[in-house]
């Protein structure tokens, strides 16, 4: 069981473990009534014999073979099938109590799997609302640097944020680096350096660089022949506003951020 599972499992046992001792209690009360029943039946078995014993004497057949068959005749028609429905009710009162048992404990698995499964949901809104935040802001940072700062918005930064280093990052592309020449993403460089990102990949050679740059611009990168679903995707892609380009470039391409 994963652990999360498990551990919200084990907080549930405040709410089952009760219900499963109040079940567990009637366990001992099914043999204690199966036990009563058997001595009744027993019981009734040997007053029964000691009746035909003196029924039998009554009538002068006592050694005439007449008291062991009447006994015979009782046991195979009343005390073994009455016993056998008394062995029959306990045993289908075990399985019964058996299965609640184990519907506690599903119900309580089931309840654990729910909470758990809101919990994972209720984080990933969480954590899509942040970088829902952070895209739209660095987008509008982006958009703007790219139109106020230009070129020289870049050289006043450049003191702090290290310059592209071609060749060093993934696949060959460009590597980036923030003051003390710390790695960083393309995104987080270009925002920091008052450049449209766009402008930023236009200098790397990598496709994985230049479909992205192609879809910020609205265009549409080539695909293979019969790929058809990625043209579809691209074409999709294309019609959106350039907000909407970039928060589809950050989902398609996240090593660029």
């Amino acid at each position: 069981m994963d652990q999360r599972l498990q551990e919200i499992y084990n907080q549930l046992e405040s709410v089952y473990a009760p219900q499963r001792a109040v079940l567990q209690q009637q366990a001992p009360l099914i043999e204690q009534q199966a036990a009563a029943q058997r001595a009744s039946l027993e019981q009734a078995r040997q007053n029964a014999f000691r009746d035909i014993t003196t029924a039998a004497g009554n009538r002068g057949m006592l050694f005439s073979g007449f008291t062991p068959a009447e006994q015979a005749t009782y046991t195979g028609t009343k005390y073994l099938p009455a016993l056998a429905g008394v062995e029959q009710t306990a045993a289908q009162r075990r399985l019964s109590l058996e299965q609640q048992l184990g519907q506690t404990k599903i119900a309580q698995q089931s309840q654990a799997q729910n909470i758990l499964q809101k919990q994972i949901q209720e984080e990933n809104r969480a954590r899509e609302a942040e970088l829902n935040r952070q895209t739209r802001l660095q987008a509008a940072m982006i958009s703007a640097g790219g139109r106020r700062g230009g070129r020289g918005g870049r050289a006043a930064t450049e003191k702090a944020w290290g310059k592209v280093q071609a060749g060093k990052g993934a696949g060959g592309g460009f590597a980036y680096q923030g003051p003390g020449g710390i790695p960083v993403s393309a995104a987080t460089w270009a925002y920091n350096n008052n450049v449209p990102l766009e402008e930023v990949l236009a200098q790397d050679p990598t496709r994985y660089a230049q479909e992205a740059r192609n879809l910020i611009l609205g265009n549409r990168p080539p695909t293979g022949k019969f790929d058809l679903v990625k043209k579809n995707l691209y074409n999709q892609i294309s019609n959106l506003p350039y907000q909407g380009r970039l928060e589809a470039v950050r989902r398609l391409y996240p090593a660029l951020f």
